[in-house]
């Protein structure tokens, strides 16, 4: 048993893939090596749920060519205005579950006039708004929060959809955040 009382991790993430701007040409052993080390500790049972984060199609495709086993997550930021649907369907017709981190931008979605708009609408807040429509994006959203009214807030999400109209409005909003838009972009993480 762990210092920590587990004798198992329940999800265990690459939190961000090797790319030919930082890694060179090695890029797909490098995150190929990284991998099997987690696919180790999955074969051990040592963790339930291996995954990745912040992985575009390519990345995951490249992966797929030597895994043994796939990815069972990838986490990406996703918010209104940063839905990223090429990678979350690209993931749901691989049988990964995309999880939306970032649900609200850091903010800044919380008060752009189409979500504070259509959350008065429904009598919702613009987070409750943003995360029901990562939901029916199909994607699993993961908000974080310190405060127990806001805990309760997020998970108050279920007894309420966004029409069609609504949703296409919110997946019209500029886009804003994309903090890790582009793996093969970024200088350094």
């Amino acid at each position: 048993m762990s210092k920590l009382g587990l004798d198992y991790v329940d999800l265990y993430l690459l939190h961000w893939p090797a790319v030919e701007k930082t890694d060179g040409k090695e890029w797909r052993s490098v995150n190929r090596e990284k991998w099997r080390a987690l696919e180790k500790l999955y074969k051990e049972g040592r963790v339930r749920s291996i995954g990745v984060s912040n992985f575009l199609p390519h990345h995951l495709e490249a992966l797929f060519t030597d895994a043994e086993v796939k990815p069972m997550v990838n986490q990406i930021e996703i918010h209104p205005g940063f839905s990223q649907q090429a990678t979350v369907d690209f993931c749901w017709d691989n049988n990964i579950i995309p999880q939306a981190w970032s649900s609200i931008a850091k903010g800044a979605v919380l008060e752009n006039e189409t979500l504070v708009s259509i959350a008065s609408k429904l009598s919702k807040t613009p987070a409750q708004i943003s995360l029901r429509w990562i939901l029916q994006n199909r994607a699993v959203p993961l908000p974080r929060s310190q405060r127990p009214e806001r805990m309760v807030e997020n998970a108050s999400i279920f007894d309420f959809t966004i029409s069609d109209e609504d949703m296409e409005a919110l997946d019209n909003i500029p886009q804003c955040g994309g903090a890790c838009a582009n793996p093969d972009e970024r200088e350094e993480f």
